[in-house]
């Protein structure tokens, strides 16, 4: 893990390279989803004060019941959805001349979910302890940088004439 540890955090300082070293790798589809679930799980932990922290009142349903339905959908229903969002992004890629293929258009997107993850924990941190402005704008930046860094991977495999002659 620590190995995937710095590789994340060597994504912010050089994320062309790092995601290279990733297409590099010829990383399987097992890897890919392992990424995506791990990605999910550490959204779904930086959530979890905000959740604890809405849930209060007289009226809220138990804490334990809200969470358990959370983890649910985190880890079952969000990897579906990032198939499915990487799927819709190989299409259109491929509707103006992309030519990657498919499992590097989902490692385009599950890296960047799991590159951008420490901003989401620290996005978390901030809902708790920040004004809700703060906390929003926060969270905006982390998913601007997010979709940066997916175009820019997702270029990387569609466009990139190098990335097809691995």
């Amino acid at each position: 893990m620590t190995s995937l540890t710095w590789e994340i955090l060597g994504s912010y300082r050089h994320p062309r390279q790092n995601f290279d070293r990733q297409l590099d790798r010829h990383v399987g589809e097992e890897r890919i989803l392992f990424y995506g679930i791990l990605a999910c799980f550490l959204t779904f932990v930086a959530r979890l004060p905000v959740i604890a922290q809405a849930n209060t009142g007289p009226d809220a349903p138990p804490l334990e019941a809200v969470i358990a339905g959370q983890f649910a959908v985190s880890l079952l229903m969000a990897p579906l959805l990032l198939y499915a969002l990487a799927a819709v992004s190989h299409l259109l890629a491929r509707s103006v001349g992309g030519a990657g293929g498919w499992r590097e258009s989902r490692l385009a997107l599950f890296w960047a979910v799991l590159a951008s993850t420490p901003m989401v924990l620290v996005a978390g941190i901030v809902a708790v302890v920040a004004n809700r402005y703060l906390s929003t704008a926060f969270l905006t930046l982390v998913a601007a940088l997010f979709i940066a860094y997916w175009i820019q991977c997702l270029i990387r495999v569609e466009f990139d004439f190098r990335s097809r002659h691995r």
